[in-house]
């Protein structure tokens, strides 16, 4: 159910591979990845962008984290309007009785914000913090997703870091 959620809720965006010509995009992402070391466990790519899926290196079969690097070449969706589609998702999950989300910071072409999904009927949470922007060749997202029941808040508080202060080159 949770792996569930987490690719349902990391805002509805999976590429697919397909044999297209891949798409790298403009810029890269700059991010400071803590010191115990994050490994490519996923990397999804076509001529509409790509996904790439980061898991800490000392993490067993069990994903209570992982970091989700998205493009999507060509989209210029507004970024509230990319948020309120998370809120809608959000919404659609019955089975938790905590259910928010709290915007961070907001430019002309860059959102921040954090979700939180608690007390769900399964004993898991889910916490995420995303960060989206809009660049003249689409859009750019870092995506953030752990279960805070799993991982030790200090953990959690380096990677929302990590998230926040990331950036494109």
């Amino acid at each position: 159910m949770m792996k569930f959620l987490y690719s349902f809720l990391i805002l509805g965006v999976f590429l697919t591979a397909s044999t297209a010509q891949a798409f790298e995009g403009r810029y890269q992402w700059n991010i400071h990845f803590p010191s115990n070391g994050w490994t490519l466990k996923g990397d999804q790519q076509d001529g509409a962008g790509y996904t790439k899926i980061y898991t800490p290196s000392d993490t067993p079969r069990a994903y209570p984290q992982n970091l989700s690097v998205l493009f999507n070449r060509g989209d210029h969706t507004p970024l509230k309007d990319a948020m309120q589609v998370v809120i809608n998702q959000h919404q659609q999950v019955k089975s938790c009785g905590e259910n928010s989300i709290h915007p961070l910071r907001s430019t002309s072409n860059m959102i921040l914000y954090t979700t939180n999904l608690g007390q769900c009927s399964n004993g898991k949470s889910l916490f995420q913090v995303i960060k989206a922007l809009n660049m003249p060749d689409g859009q750019y997202s870092i995506i953030y997703a752990v279960d805070p029941n799993v991982v030790s808040k200090s953990d959690i508080q380096t990677m929302k870091m990590a998230v926040m202060s990331a950036t494109l080159q």
